[in-house]
């Protein structure tokens, strides 16, 4: 996470904890998690940990995190017709930067701002390997909008209820329609599809499905590594805890299926 906030050559993690840049964003996590105890199972994040990447789009201002945790339709119409494709240079500079000592290693992104701007990832990122997660959109838009509303709590008067559910509804409606489109025009091999049921079920197992499917090796080293970051999840401040509910923000099961119906 520190990393993605504060973009350099990834040092030794044994150096980490005294590296002022890393202290400073653990100390506001600190501070966030001890005013907000109930917020680490709805989406745990710390200094050290992994994180998505959205930090390095806004950058460049292009990421789907601004509409999502504020009503500012301005904003969204104007990030509707932007080539994103400058932001992901940028953002493959990054990497770039934060990898050098690592070269030879993959990355792994995951970030819902990739739904709206899949050519432009494609176009930097020639050789990349997309996996998509499918789940019940009614679960996705409860999900997304209780998350949205525990993240911005306090922050805004309007931004609350209704409004997060329309907003919400409006935003990953385009997303998904826009990465559906856009998908169509590549090479299907570099796509794999995932039941997100499947995933929670047997997730070291789904990884391995991944990897055979794109002829990946999948290392002793790396599968004992996920088996340990999937035993520590399950417990303590990393263990999920999160409940939602569609009328919370005004909306419906049949609302949300129709909305994304065919898509």
């Amino acid at each position: 996470m520190w990393l993605a906030e504060y973009p350099q050559p990834r040092p030794p993690r044994e150096t980490w904890e005294s590296n002022p840049l890393y202290r400073q964003l653990d100390a506001q996590f600190t501070q966030h998690h001890a005013e907000n105890p109930g917020y680490t199972g709805l989406h745990f994040m710390a200094a050290y940990e992994l994180e998505e990447c959205w930090q390095l789009l806004r950058q460049s201002l292009h990421s789907v995190s601004y509409e999502a945790l504020a009503h500012v339709p301005s904003y969204a119409d104007w990030l509707s017709r932007q080539d994103w494709t400058p932001s992901y240079c940028r953002h493959r500079r990054n990497l770039q930067l934060i990898g050098l000592n690592d070269a030879e290693k993959r990355w792994v992104l995951k970030n819902p701002s990739h739904l709206f701007a899949l050519d432009a990832l494609m176009a930097t990122y020639l050789d990349a390997l997309v996996v998509q997660t499918h789940r019940p959109v009614e679960t996705i838009m409860a999900s997304m909008c209780s998350l949205a509303q525990h993240t911005t709590e306090g922050w805004s008067t309007k931004f609350v209820g209704a409004q997060i559910g329309a907003d919400a509804m409006d935003t990953w409606s385009r997303g998904l329609e826009r990465f559906n489109a856009a998908r169509a025009k590549y090479d299907s091999a570099q796509f794999y599809d995932v039941d997100y049921h499947d995933l929670i079920a047997d997730p070291l197992g789904t990884v391995a499905d991944i990897y055979r499917h794109f002829g990946l090796t999948l290392s002793d080293e790396a599968r004992q590594a996920m088996t340990t970051v999937h035993a520590e999840s399950q417990s303590g401040a990393r263990a999920p805890k999160h409940s939602y509910s569609l009328a919370d923000y005004g909306l419906t099961v049949e609302m949300v299926k129709e909305r994304f119906a065919g898509l």
